[in-house]
């Protein structure tokens, strides 16, 4: 009753106050309406996949490893990059770096993430996010290599 009056402050100001009880269904009513709110209602009540979901929708792709990592919960970091390239393929791109370089080891296959962004012929991308990933330069790499030279001949 509270949203649908437009009075998301007196929700935050008892957010702030603790004077409700998290649940992964109050951050669904709140989360069409404000996804930071939600995203903290979702902290609260220990709901990881709807907490990446804030992240995704706030633009805060830095901050899923590292959260998803310190509670212990395996996104399907491929099934986000196949959205996030359909809406934003720079970020999508960037992302992908991110999960290939995690200090932890890597958190996807390169020829998984090459097939995402091929799917929407985004080989600006392609290229951009192969080539950092294979500036080790390492022999096992060369499937991949080849790849990278014919999605840019053929491209």
């Amino acid at each position: 009753r509270v949203l649908s009056q437009n009075r998301q402050q007196m929700l935050e100001n008892w957010l702030k106050e603790d004077k409700l009880e998290c649940s992964e269904e109050l951050g669904d009513m709140v989360i069409n309406t404000d996804a930071k709110m939600a995203l903290s209602i979702y902290l609260r009540a220990n709901v990881p996949e709807k907490v990446v979901q804030c992240f995704m929708l706030n633009g805060d792709y830095q901050n899923i490893v590292a959260y998803s990592v310190k509670v212990g919960y395996q996104p399907d970091y491929i099934l986000m990059l196949q959205n996030l390239v359909r809406q934003n393929p720079k970020a999508a791109e960037e992302f992908a770096k991110s999960l290939v370089n995690n200090e932890g080891g890597q958190l996807v296959d390169v020829a998984m993430v090459v097939d995402v962004f091929m799917q929407l012929n985004r080989i600006q991308e392609t290229t951009s996010f192969l080539l950092d990933a294979l500036r080790r330069n390492r022999a096992e790499e060369g499937h991949l290599q080849t790849r990278l030279l014919e999605i840019n001949l053929l491209g």
